[in-house]
């Protein structure tokens, strides 16, 4: 009956806890999460307890000799437990002792933490000796501002500020604005900024055109910039580029083509910052070249010619070939030809429909005098009247009436007489 009417005041008023560490006997007394007190109790079990103080129970001025009653006084709480300066489950110093009676005889409700902690603080750093996020969670932030995440395992963790290592990287674009980077040789942290009066957090500073003052808080420590971007003029424009060619070093790519050389056709737009402007380029990048295209031609053996093209172009080609006007299935291999002039034609083409020619004739037959020499450079392979020979050079003498076919340097050649 005496509990009710006191739960209902104290709901009322404002709260006070105390807050007791079994781990090294040290108890707290905080009022508005302040620290009043800082004591040493006792306790004769171990108890783990959540609870408030609900009785001050004070001891009846007669004395019955078969009613063994306490002769000390002591506060109760709800679940029983009792706190006092002797012979009660939790013993705490008289000081202590008298500041709870005296909170809770002025309706100010006391909530009873008793558990155990393993965690040392110290001005400087904190030390957990068994890693228990609840508790470390529960127990740490009644004491210092510490990000709790930082905590992973028992051991010593510094509360003394990281010393703070950044450079600053200032970016600016004319007519359009810019930005402040920090850039974090240590462990990066928040920054409060300050751009013409206005104050945001951000990981980095952003500004319009114009000229400003910008500060950057980072633990307390102020660093202050002066920064100006100017207008700009801008403009748009088409041009047409040549496939291979470059585009001024200048200039900087919205498409991620690289402009060094433009080698892939299509359209694509490219910005170039100047001083006093702004050019944004709509780019076409077309192919209006011809292929280059080449036939070699060279002689085996009698009537067998072997032929190859090669083509080169900035895309894709490619290539007929024609002889004697008869589409070829090939490109390259050997041909079988009889004794008279043949013209080969290759066509090329590429991916714009570029279109290059290649023509060859080719004579399987020549007529010499009766006597005369050739002479190369180097060693040729020689047939005449069957009879096949390497040699530089080649001179022969025939008798009238006679005729021979002679086959030298890829080439076939009659001698006669007249």
């Amino acid at each position: 009956m005496k509990v009710l009417p006191f739960l209902l005041i104290a709901c009322l008023c404002f709260s006070q806890e105390l807050l007791m560490n079994t781990y090294d006997k040290t108890g707290y007394l905080f009022f508005n999460d302040k620290v009043e007190m800082v004591f040493t109790f006792q306790v004769n079990t171990q108890i783990s307890l959540k609870d408030y103080i609900v009785e001050h129970y004070i001891p009846p001025k007669i004395s019955v000799e078969y009613i063994p009653l306490p002769k000390q006084d002591f506060l109760v709480t709800s679940s029983g437990k009792t706190i006092g300066v002797v012979m009660t489950d939790v013993v705490v110093p008289d000081f202590v002792y008298e500041k709870l009676v005296e909170l809770f005889k002025s309706g100010i409700q006391i909530q009873v933490t008793i558990d155990r902690y393993p965690i040392e603080v110290y001005s400087d750093h904190v030390v957990i000796f068994e890693f228990d996020r609840e508790k470390i969670k529960e127990f740490l932030p009644r004491f210092v501002d510490y990000d709790l995440s930082k905590i992973t395992k028992p051991g010593k963790y510094s509360l003394e500020p990281p010393v703070l290592d950044v450079d600053w990287v200032i970016t600016s674009y004319p007519g359009f604005g810019g930005a402040i980077i920090p850039i974090y040789k240590s462990e990066p942290t928040s920054i409060e900024w300050v751009i013409d009066g206005a104050h945001y957090k951000d990981i980095c500073g952003t500004f319009p055109v114009g000229e400003h003052l910008i500060g950057a808080q980072i633990n307390g420590k102020l660093y202050n910039f002066e920064v100006s971007v100017s207008n700009q003029k801008s403009f748009r424009t088409q041009e047409i580029f040549e496939i291979g060619e470059q585009l001024n070093e200048n200039f900087i790519s919205l498409s991620g083509l690289d402009s060094d050389p433009l080698m892939i056709p299509g359209t694509f737009t490219f910005l170039q910052i100047q001083p006093d402007q702004i050019k944004l380029v709509k780019a076409t990048v077309q192919d209006s070249t011809c292929p280059t295209l080449d036939i070699d031609v060279s002689q085996k053996a009698p009537g067998i010619f072997e032929f190859s093209t090669s083509v080169k172009d900035m895309t894709a080609c490619t290539v007929q070939v024609f002889l004697d006007g008869q589409s070829l299935e090939i490109t390259k291999g050997l041909l079988s030809l009889s004794d008279k002039d043949h013209t080969i034609v290759a066509i090329a083409q590429d991916s714009f429909e570029n279109k290059s020619y290649a023509i060859l004739q080719i004579t399987s037959n020549r007529e010499l005098s009766k006597s005369g020499i050739i002479v190369k450079q180097q060693e040729l392979y020689i047939n005449i009247l069957g009879f096949s020979f390497i040699s530089p050079y080649i001179k022969w003498w025939m008798a009238k009436d006679v005729s021979a076919k002679v086959i030298t340097d890829g080439y076939g050649y009659t001698i006669e007489t007249y």
